[in-house]
């Protein structure tokens, strides 16, 4: 590849990755695979090999975030995680801890709370809803864990503003690194104390007390 065609390359993955970030940000949508797709679209991309990775939309999203929606994006962010913490205040017999958007910090204006439950089954999970009363619906999600693919059973809370996913893996799972596609990098995840840090570290910044930046925690196998 000559230099200016690797030039012009990395012009159009930027600019995708621009794109994607500004889809999601004001569109909602949370898939990154989807945003990628219509930002290539927009920007008049065909070969398909030259979009960016997550991680360069994830770096977008959050500048777009710091620039326009200061504000507003960190009070849903709160509020997101304030949810999160009392459910899984709720569910801590199950050891849970946070994944996904609402502990990276990039959470947009329809996105969902999912939270990983580690159970000896899923009905185990589901008698516990059962006898507290919680109305919920079955549902199932293909996920990597270790090595391969695997069908992951959860539950989504109903009757919440923002829904709640809980997804059902086995003790033995904690020590695989779990992701959502085969190519991609094993989940991030924040414990019940972790989250309350974070909540913590948002109301600090909120009333302008002096406070430490700190980046969402990544998972921890032990």
């Amino acid at each position: 590849m000559s230099r200016e065609r690797s030039r012009r390359s990395q012009q159009l993955r930027r600019r995708i990755a621009h794109l994607a970030a500004r889809i999601m940000a004001e569109d909602g949508i949370e898939e990154y695979g989807a945003a990628k797709r219509k930002a290539a679209h927009q920007a008049g991309a065909d070969d398909l090999r030259e979009l960016p990775t997550n991680d360069e939309i994830e770096a977008e999203l959050r500048a777009y975030y710091r620039t326009y929606r200061a504000a507003e994006h960190e009070n849903r962010l709160q509020g997101l995680r304030a949810k999160a913490l009392q459910a899984m205040r709720e569910l801590a017999r199950f050891d849970p801890v946070l994944a996904g958007s609402v502990l990276t910090g990039v959470a947009g204006k329809y996105a969902e709370i999912h939270l990983f439950l580690f159970a000896e089954g899923v009905k185990e999970v589901e008698l516990f809803l059962l006898s507290g009363g919680v109305a919920y619906r079955c549902r199932e999600r293909r996920m990597f864990v270790g090595d391969g693919p695997r069908t992951i059973a959860g539950f989504t809370l109903l009757g919440e503003e923002a829904e709640i996913h809980l997804w059902v893996f086995s003790a033995k799972d904690r020590h695989r690194g779990i992701r959502l596609t085969a190519e991609g990098k094993p989940m991030g995840w924040a414990k019940l104390a972790e989250v309350e840090s974070l909540l913590n570290e948002g109301e600090t910044q909120a009333t302008g007390a002096p406070h430490a930046a700190s980046e969402p925690r990544p998972g921890r196998s032990s």
